[in-house]
């Protein structure tokens, strides 16, 4: 992660890596990339300079923590960020016991991209315009809502799978 400042006229300069979520905010669908603030615009480009967007800060709005990072909004367009987010190959494993050793190197890892989204959005909400008329801004889902339907999913997907294999198998 880089995190300079620059004194010039045309304001500080933070820029990180950061990865954009898709539609549906999972791993999956992610877009790993650099965040920029600098010269009165916010960018985010990813790799081989593909530029995702680049237009100047008035033009956003309504930034706001969420659960597991930080989204900012470009007229009717939300864009939903994770900063610092870290692989942790514990948490990742098949093996149950592994996986529960990892955990506390998850936490570490969400309370890391907390910091890093929470940052952001001081950095971002003093530089954003208004809400455009007739824009309706969707507030972002707490953490304990994102977990439930994260879970619900697995439980409703687990499920699915072994109720084809009894059926496969009577």
């Amino acid at each position: 992660m880089t995190d300079m400042t620059d004194t010039t006229d045309m304001g500080a300069t933070y820029e990180t890596r950061a990865d954009l979520l898709g539609k549906i905010p999972v791993t999956f669908f992610m877009i790993s990339g650099t965040l920029r603030l600098a010269g009165g615009r916010l960018s985010f480009t990813r790799s081989r300079d593909r530029v995702v967007f680049d237009a100047p800060i008035g033009e956003f709005h309504s930034a706001a923590p969420n659960a597991t990072g930080f989204m900012i909004w470009h007229g009717a367009t939300r864009y939903r960020f994770v900063i610092g987010q870290h692989y942790n190959a514990l948490t990742s494993s098949s093996n149950p016991a592994i996986a529960v050793m990892g955990l506390p190197g998850a936490m570490d890892n969400v309370r890391s991209a907390q910091a890093g989204s929470a940052r952001w959005v001081s950095e971002l909400r003093p530089l954003c315009g208004p809400v455009p008329a007739g824009v309706e801004v969707a507030t972002p889902w707490p953490l304990w809502k994102a977990v439930t339907i994260i879970l619900g999913g697995t439980l409703l997907i687990g499920g699915a799978v072994i109720a084809i294999v009894v059926a496969a198998a009577s």
